[in-house]
């Protein structure tokens, strides 16, 4: 079933009497479906299998008249590397094949399960990526390259290095003035 988004307003009567709705609920408040956007790995390309192995989107309809696309299968993400937003030469964009979900912030059942959502770390050929698009509403998903541990370790070790090395000839001149 729909979830109905609409508030509902509660204001109690002082007697403790109920308050009738002024009106019935209104199409236009109702919720969608949740997509459960999934990764599946893709079949053997071998006979029947092969017509399977395809990426599911489904269309509909939202207020207004406007049309939505909700993956439901997902085998590739728009991979950005870190750059692209800048300008960098490394940067840019390019189609990889997903491998896993790692975790996912909504639900750690989602990563168990494969549902990709925004938000959720998953693992391509190129590394691993956060999602920064909403597959269940625009159809695709758009992830940013995150670095890896390993950069984050050293990055941090050179920060140190660097501030104690600058530290450093400060404490022996202030010793030798003193």
């Amino acid at each position: 079933m729909v979830q109905y988004h609409k508030p509902i307003k509660k204001k109690s009567s002082g007697s403790g009497g109920k308050k009738r709705a002024l009106r019935d609920k209104r199409r236009a408040h109702w919720g969608g479906f949740f997509a459960r956007t999934k990764y599946e790995a893709p079949k053997s390309a071998e006979g029947a299998d092969a017509k399977e192995a395809k990426e599911a989107r489904k269309e509909f309809r939202v207020r207004g008249g406007g049309r939505k696309v909700a993956a439901e299968r997902i085998f590739y993400a728009n991979l950005a590397t870190p750059g692209s937003a800048a300008g960098g030469a490394a940067g840019g964009v390019k189609k990889t094949r997903v491998l896993n979900v790692v975790e996912t912030p909504a639900s750690r059942h989602y990563a168990r399960e494969n549902v990709v959502v925004k938000g959720a770390i998953i693992l391509t050929e190129a590394g691993k990526a956060r999602v920064t698009s909403r597959p269940g509403q625009h159809g695709v998903i758009n992830a940013v390259l995150l670095k890896e541990e390993k950069e984050r370790e050293t990055e941090k070790e050179k920060e140190k290095t660097a501030t104690s090395a600058a530290a450093a000839p400060e404490k022996s001149v202030g010793s030798k003035s003193a």
